[in-house]
């Protein structure tokens, strides 16, 4: 019963984000063919179907920031920072290569990156190994709210494209937009192109996603005929009756009240007048994108722990040879770091020459290695089926793998001598447990503790102080709520 739940709300967020996403990519493009001629639905078929292309583009990041909290990145650090793609190529939907700079505020970082798959290979200056990242959540993320981990990733984009046409009847017209003629050099290029402009501030959403789904739900046999089709595009049984009620019942509680907006995201922080989009589209005669260039400002957000409560991102992108031959550069992944490997990121900013730009960025000046870990409430006994801290007389007994591959730490276990070593990446210093013994040995130098490791289940418990205080952390204890924070700065 209880994963059938899980599931029904699941699909209720996902259909509810596929919504709101509809909802503003239709507002965009609504009012397109009235202003200027464009017409908007062959515009998104085509964006959708584009296999292949060329191009060029850049980023810029603005981000008004205050002192970072303890234990995290100086984030103020990325302002003025820019990203220059100088050389984009697609060759298909699986195989891409990119070659750039990272302009920063300690000096210039070349980079190559390229796309495998599910994974991204990058290159850096100053990087003995390259850097791997897998795609896999990227690809989910992209079909969803950004940033909010919403899994639309099982919908078949093709199919969607077929409801366009339907969609954008629903949608109303942006006040701001316009069309207009443009002329731009692209690749060396003169094109005549027709510049699609709007702006939208995020107060302006609620009420165009509400506005959309309104119109959809007035519509009972039309509009129900694409709610289906889209549950089918989903990957869900669209015949079943219960599927059906929740998603309606769910965007209509969106239609009708912006508050359940909460479901998606924190609305509130970004449905506001201060956060404000800018998006020019340039379209040419055979209804292909183009140029893009956006300008997104976040200035109603809440001050994060990294001191960030703003930002700015600029950007620009061009495309030529779109859907045409193109051939993705290669890189060697000989010797990789993958970033989700315990410790990754600590194994690859040891990869860096420490007289590299990369380096004195990435730990000097945004300092990517601070620490700040809270962990789960602490309990009064030796956990055996969950694992969270427990307290132990007057000592904080933490779960050994749980706080130590977050320091950035490698743990072995020897099942033969009940024995566990951990080992800091950035130090190299070492710490061996035996379970039921109060002796430790750090870097082979004997230490009695006040407490021993315990089993609790199949979890090894170590006191917390002993572990952050030998690879240079801070234990903060919280009377009130009973929760322990790591902090490494």
């Amino acid at each position: 019963m209880k994963s059938f739940v899980k599931e029904r709300f699941k699909l209720k967020r996902r259909f509810a984000a596929l919504g709101c996403s509809i909802a503003l990519i239709s507002s965009l493009m609504a009012g397109c063919v009235a202003a200027g001629g464009v017409e908007p639905d062959k515009v998104l078929q085509n964006a959708f179907a584009v296999a292949s292309y060329e191009g060029s583009g850049s980023l810029s990041f603005q981000v008004t920031a205050g002192e970072a909290a303890k234990g995290y990145p100086d984030a103020a650090k990325l302002n003025n920072a820019v990203v220059e793609f100088t050389q984009m190529k697609q060759q298909d939907k699986n195989n891409s290569s990119v070659t750039g700079v990272f302009k920063t505020s300690s000096g210039n970082i070349p980079f190559e990156a390229v796309q495998i798959n599910k994974e991204w290979v990058i290159q850096a200056e100053g990087a003995s190994k390259p850097l791997v990242l897998e795609n896999a959540h990227a690809q989910k993320e992209s079909a969803a709210a950004p940033g909010f981990g919403l899994d639309l990733s099982s919908l078949n984009v093709e199919k969607l494209q077929n409801h366009l046409g339907s969609i954008l009847s629903y949608a109303p017209t942006l006040d701001s937009l316009t069309v207009s003629d443009a002329n731009a050099t692209i690749n060396g290029e003169a094109l005549s192109l027709k510049k699609i402009h709007a702006e939208l501030k995020g107060g302006e959403l609620t009420g165009i996603i509400q506005k959309t789904l309104a119109n959809i739900l007035a519509d009972q046999e039309n509009g129900d005929a694409l709610i289906r089709s889209i549950i089918g595009d989903l990957g869900y049984d669209a015949s079943n009756a219960f599927t059906f009620a929740m998603v309606k019942e769910s965007l209509r509680s969106l239609a009708e009240d912006a508050s359940a907006l909460g479901v998606i995201f924190p609305a509130e922080d970004y449905l506001n007048n201060n956060n404000v989009l800018k998006l020019d589209l340039y379209v040419d005669g055979a209804s292909q994108i183009r140029r893009i260039g956006f300008e997104l400002g976040l200035q109603g957000l809440p001050q994060l722990d990294n001191g960030v409560s703003g930002v700015t991102i600029t950007g620009s992108f061009d495309r030529w040879n779109i859907n045409g031959a193109v051939t993705a550069d290669k890189l060697s992944a000989e010797g990789a770091i993958k970033l989700s490997e315990d410790g990754g990121l600590a194994k690859y900013l040891l990869a860096l020459d420490k007289s590299s730009t990369a380096y004195k960025f990435l730990m000097e000046e945004l300092k990517v290695n601070r620490k700040h870990i809270q962990l789960p409430p602490v309990g009064s006994e030796v956990p055996q089926t969950e694992v969270r801290p427990y307290l132990q007389g007057d000592f904080t007994m933490v779960p050994a793998r749980l706080v130590t591959e977050q320091l950035d730490a490698q743990v072995e276990w020897n099942p033969d001598t009940y024995e566990v070593t951990v080992t800091d990446i950035w130090s190299g210093k070492k710490i061996v447990f035996k379970i039921g013994s109060t002796t430790v040995l750090v870097d082979g130098v004997e230490q009695t503790l006040d407490a021993s490791a315990v089993l609790g289940g199949d979890t090894t418990y170590v006191p917390v102080r002993i572990i952050a205080e030998t690879f240079g952390a801070e234990v903060l204890w919280n009377q009130d709520t009973y929760v322990v924070t790591i902090v490494r700065n």
